[in-house]
């Protein structure tokens, strides 16, 4: 998602959706934000803890440790992630869309991602800012042990901000080509969008909410959730807390996520 900085029934869905207009109706004048500086270093430590049935009888909880490095262009950043997964599953299938089975708990090394985004048009008066995303997943995870899919993904997105109306407006849009394990039925090469509202309640304090959803991949389905965050800045060291519900069969139930991050 381009809002904050996360590193998953039709009730919910519409309980979802009322919190995050809530939330928007109550977001008002937000100072614009310090852009980070060329050859600036992002280090950044997150954990996530979520919960879902993914179309089972039991739950499966997933632990995911994340530790990533960004790097700042003149107009551009990269950065690679680099996960830790413990997936605990009655079931013995591991990550939900994974084709492996290896018990009710494995632990390891996840599928690395590398991003790149590169900035088309700064936001102005004019217009919304336009970015062009570039997103590759390794297959790093162990696919017999259900910690990887097995294949090698690439997608590629558009990452759009305006603020207006005091806050900063966020939406994005991709395309997904899923790679294909050897000897599973293919996964589907999906769309995916987003959009999403934060602002700054003070110089330390941030607030933000969006709403993601996802082509199906695989057997689950399509995914659909909603996450809101709350950050905390104090000069380059930034805290973020966020909260998930998913209503999608693909989606978790819930999700709790703690991350930290430090700007060199």
């Amino acid at each position: 998602m381009p809002w904050g900085d996360r590193v998953a029934a039709g009730p919910r869905a519409a309980g979802s959706a009322l919190a995050l207009v809530t939330l928007i109706t109550v977001l008002c004048t937000a100072p614009a934000r310090a852009q980070p500086a060329p050859g600036q270093i992002d280090l950044r430590l997150a954990h996530e803890r979520s919960q879902g049935r993914y179309g089972e009888t039991s739950r499966t909880t997933i632990d995911q440790t994340t530790l990533a490095v960004r790097y700042h262009g003149t107009g551009w950043w990269t950065d690679l992630q680099l996960p830790w997964l413990r997936v605990r599953s009655p079931g013995g299938s591991g990550l939900p869309e994974a084709n492996g089975a290896a018990g009710s708990q494995v632990q390891g090394l996840g599928d690395v991602w590398w991003r790149g985004r590169l900035a088309l048009r700064e936001a102005d008066a004019r217009g919304p800012g336009l970015d062009l995303v570039l997103k590759l997943k390794l297959a790093t995870g162990d696919a017999d042990r259900g910690l990887g899919t097995g294949g090698r993904d690439v997608a590629l997105q558009l990452d759009l901000d305006q603020t207006t109306a005091g806050a900063q407006w966020l939406a994005h849009l991709g395309w997904r080509h899923t790679g294909d394990p050897a000897g599973f039925r293919p996964y589907r090469n999906p769309w995916y969008g987003g959009v999403g509202v934060q602002r700054a309640l003070s110089p330390a304090w941030e607030l933000g909410a969006g709403i993601d959803w996802r082509e199906p991949i695989g057997r689950l389905g399509p995914l659909g959730e909603a996450t809101v965050h709350l950050a905390w800045r104090d000069g380059a060291r930034r805290w973020q807390l966020h909260l998930t519900g998913g209503w999608e069969r693909a989606s978790p139930d819930v999700a709790l996520g703690l991350s930290w991050r430090q700007r060199f």
